[in-house]
C-alpha cells in the first residue's frame, strides 16, 4: 500500500492525517498542504522526497520504528515542526531532510545513521545541541548544520567521519564541537 506521489499536495484544508497501513510514502504527497498532525503506520519504510516539504502548519509526527528512507527534503520548511525523534532503523540522512524546519532544542541522530548528506539540518535556526553517534562515517556535501545560528553544541560519539568540505558551520556562530577522548581522526 502506497501514498501516491502529489495525492494530497497543496489541500489547504487537510488538518489532521491518520494513515492506517503504507509502506510507502511517495515524492510530494503532502507537499505545501496545511497538515497540522499525522499519525503514521508502524509498517511504513520509506518517506519520499518532499513528501511534507512546505507543510509549515505540521505540529506533530512520530516516525515509526522500521522506517528507513526518509527522502531529502522530506520535512524541508515544517517551520513549526519543533521535534523530530528519528528512529533507529534510518540510515542515511538526506539532503535538506530538514533544512529550515523549526527544530527547537536537541536532535539525536540514532546509531546506524552512516551518512549525513548536505544542508541536512541547515537553516534550523532554533537548533540548540546535536548529538552525532559513532556509526556515521560520512558527512558529506556542505552547509550540513549552517545557518543553524542558536547551535551550540555538536557531540560526536565516535572517530572524526569523511568530511568533504569544511563549510559545515557557515554563519553557526556558536557551535562548538566536542568529540569524546580515545577516538581518532580529530585535528
Amino acid at each position: 500500500q502506497v501514498v501516491g506521489g502529489g495525492a494530497f499536495l497543496g489541500c489547504p484544508r487537510l488538518d489532521t492525517v491518520v494513515i492506517n497501513s503504507a509502506s510507502n510514502i511517495s515524492d510530494n504527497a503532502f507537499y505545501y498542504s496545511s497538515l497540522t498532525s499525522v499519525t503514521l503506520p508502524g509498517n511504513l519504510v520509506e518517506i519520499g522526497a518532499y513528501a511534507f516539504m512546505y507543510c509549515e502548519n505540521l505540529k506533530n509526527i512520530n516516525l515509526p520504528n522500521g522506517l528507513v528512507t526518509i527522502g531529502r527534503l522530506a520535512f524541508a520548511r515544517c517551520k513549526n515542526l519543533t521535534a523530530i525523534t528519528i528512529p533507529d532503523s534510518v540510515k542515511v540522512i538526506q539532503q535538506e531532510t530538514f533544512s529550515n524546519a523549526g527544530l527547537t532544542g536537541s536532535v539525536v541522530i540514532p546509531n546506524g545513521v552512516t551518512n549525513i548528506y548536505s544542508a541536512a539540518f541547515c537553516f534550523c535556526r532554533n537548533l540548540t545541541n546535536i548529538t552525532i553517534p559513532n556509526s556515521v562515517r560520512n558527512i558529506s556535501g556542505a552547509n550540513v548544520f549552517s545557518y543553524c545560528t542558536n547551535l551550540t553544541s555538536v557531540y560526536f560519539q565516535g572517530n572524526a567521519p569523511t568530511v568533504n568540505t569544511s563549510n559545515n558551520f557557515v554563519n553557526s556562530p556558536k557551535a562548538t564541537v566536542y568529540y569524546l577522548p580515545g577516538t581518532t581522526g580529530w585535528n
